[in-house]
């Protein structure tokens, strides 16, 4: 972990699921004061006992000048910095708003001209590599906004990540964290499905991966996450179906909003609707079984050539 701050300063994250637990353990492994809240107090009790609970994101807001939100859509992002009791209330002329959530553009703008009029500042820096890397304090994080709120950010960003990369003005972290998502999304679908093909003509998947790896058709899918959650036979990638969906939705949503058609992008999320429709599945499963739901479709001999 980074070098140790000042225990003198609070830094507050609103939203403390899978990754935000993580970002507050990072937080105090850091030397920072941290004061929590979600909306569902279980969440809440898996927390490190050092963590302070709030009872809402205004006393959040009212008690750290540099709070992270890290919540499970735009509405909730809405919700939690616009609605009753929301940040909102509690921000001042100090306060600083690290939006780490999948979220869209617009939501992002139209919350920073909210927290504009109090003085407070916003910056959207979604992220990538999930839950392990969040652990490892190696993340990915796109930051759109201000340069100056850039800055004020970076010292709080060091301990979860390793690549921070600013990448334009304020709504262009999220634009490019749903283009990634959607390009994510597209890639494992079309990677599941090559594999099937060559499996009809008993191309096993070692073999299939040995070779597209070392190709041009080779992507992050052929190289990490086939290797590790399909080859392995685990299909525990630590992110789950539910989540993909709804990225997906924001990608598609913030092409539609440009006027891009989003062909393969939106054929990736019906076929995400497909999977959740199935009686027995749920958003909680793991992202990576769309592979043999995919595999059954096209009627892929999963326990031999496309699954061996």
């Amino acid at each position: 972990m980074s070098a140790a701050r000042s225990s003198e300063t609070p830094v507050g994250v609103i939203g403390t699921g899978q990754l935000g637990k993580v970002l507050t353990d990072r937080f105090l492994g850091a030397g920072y004061q941290v004061i929590a809240y979600d909306i569902d107090p279980a969440a809440l009790a898996r927390l490190h006992p050092d963590v302070t609970r709030a009872s809402g994101p205004a006393e959040v807001a009212a008690t750290a000048p540099t709070v992270v939100t890290c919540v499970s859509d735009p509405a909730a992002v809405r919700d939690c910095i616009l609605g009753a009791g929301g940040l909102l209330g509690g921000a001042g002329a100090q306060t600083l708003v690290i939006e780490m959530t999948t979220s869209s553009p617009e939501t992002t703008r139209d919350v920073g001209a909210a927290l504009a009029r109090t003085g407070a500042a916003i910056v959207d820096a979604p992220v990538s590599r999930g839950v392990p890397a969040a652990i490892e304090g190696t993340l990915s994080v796109w930051l759109g906004g201000e340069k100056s709120d850039v800055d004020r950010a970076m010292p709080y960003l060091t301990p979860l990540a390793t690549d921070i990369l600013h990448v334009g003005p304020l709504g262009a972290g999220h634009a490019i964290k749903a283009v990634n998502m959607m390009l994510m999304g597209v890639n494992l679908i079309a990677t599941a499905e090559a594999v099937a093909v060559a499996g009809a003509y008993r191309v096993g998947l070692d073999a299939f991966l040995d070779v597209l790896n070392a190709s041009s058709g080779g992507n992050f899918m052929t190289s990490n996450h086939f290797p590790r959650f399909v080859q392995s036979g685990s299909y525990r990638s630590a992110f789950s179906a539910g989540l993909m969906r709804k990225d997906l939705r924001v990608a598609r949503d913030l092409a539609e909003e440009v006027g891009a058609p989003a062909l393969y992008g939106t054929r990736a999320l019906e076929i995400y609707n497909m999977y959740l429709a199935q009686p027995d599945a749920t958003a909680d499963d793991d992202n990576m079984l769309i592979v043999p739901f995919l595999w059954n479709l096209l009627g892929a001999d999963q326990g031999t050539e496309a699954g061996s």
